[in-house]
């Protein structure tokens, strides 16, 4: 891939929370978003019969296809659930802190990835923003500030606020999230007081009554409403535009562990700490797309093991052709 300009190349000076943010265009590389896709289409086998001969078939499928699909596919901690984006919602990204034609590709280059591998998208080009991505000099006064204003942004997690309002990682991501039920449909998860969402009554679900559906279903879903995305401008110019765009397209698609470094490549490998010594990826993997392939097509009503389960059959169906 050709990477003519780094990201400190474009700087960008803006006023407000955004002081001092900077972004680069990454060269031709980034006006051709199809054919970064079309290239990691047509790589799927050969990268994956590489790691076979590397990897015994069997390994790959029971043990390192199964870490894979438990790391990027990180539960909801209300219900429990692998979540995803699901109708009504749509990805519908903005992205600020950047030149425009920067902040444009980022846009949509989440918005490409998305459509391909299944996950709603708008039809046309005019939708309400639900996914916020930051570029900012000053990460931590960011979520401060979106802390005191607008919490809501910052998603329910059973973790601790203060891991909530800490900026980790070069780039984070944030998730608010819904659940659905038979009886009360979308309801959002919160640890404020219900809030009714459209005609559905503002009630709190009860997780261990949905889970009494059967040994298999919990009969309820779990989906993403809004992500918030930061990055901290100052630890990711040294990279293409567009290897960040795949990153944080990753995160707004799944909920992913940024820790560790899977034995199969994946694009969040680029800023891990754990991958030293190994080259990481310049956009989204073979590896990568397989999942999120699986994620937008498995059954996501189930107890979380079948759910894993499903994921992982879809998974390797895609990467060993099975």
């Amino acid at each position: 891939m050709h990477r003519s300009r780094s990201v400190a190349h474009w700087l960008l000076t803006c006023s407000g929370v955004l002081a001092g943010a900077m972004m680069a265009f990454a060269g031709t590389a980034a006006a051709d978003p199809q054919g970064a896709q079309s290239n990691s289409q047509e790589a799927l086998q050969e990268v994956m019969v590489t790691a076979q001969k590397q990897i015994d078939k069997h390994t790959l499928d029971r043990v390192i296809i199964p870490r894979f699909v438990k790391s990027h596919g990180k539960p909801n901690s209300f219900s429990g659930q692998v979540t995803r984006w699901t109708r009504p919602d749509i990805i519908c990204p903005s992205t600020i802190g950047l030149q425009p034609a920067a902040a444009d590709f980022v846009s949509k280059r989440i918005t490409t990835l998305a459509a391909s591998v299944g996950a709603p998208t708008a039809q046309h080009g005019h939708c309400k923003p639900n996914v916020e991505v930051i570029f900012t000099a000053n990460p931590q006064e960011q979520v401060i500030y979106f802390a005191n204003h607008y919490r809501e942004l910052l998603g329910y997690d059973a973790g601790s606020l203060r891991d909530r309002v800490t900026f980790s990682h070069q780039i984070r991501a944030w998730y608010s999230t819904a659940t659905y039920t038979s009886g009360a449909g979308w309801t959002l998860d919160s640890d404020k007081p219900p809030i009714q969402i459209g005609n559905s009554p503002a009630v709190r679900i009860n997780v261990q009554d949905a889970d009494s559906g059967s040994r298999f279903t919990k009969t309820m879903r779990s989906g993403f409403t809004n992500v918030l995305v930061i990055a901290d401008i100052r630890q990711v110019s040294e990279h293409p535009l567009r290897s960040i765009a795949d990153y944080i397209a990753m995160l707004v698609l799944t909920r992913t562990s940024l820790d560790g470094c899977s034995e199969l490549s994946s694009i969040v490998d680029l800023l891990s700490a754990d991958c030293a010594g190994r080259a990481p990826p310049d956009s989204i993997t073979p590896a990568d797309s397989a999942y999120l392939k699986a994620l937008y097509t498995a059954d996501l009503e189930m107890n979380l093991n079948l759910e894993q389960n499903d994921l992982h059959d879809r998974m390797a169906r895609e990467v060993l052709g099975r």
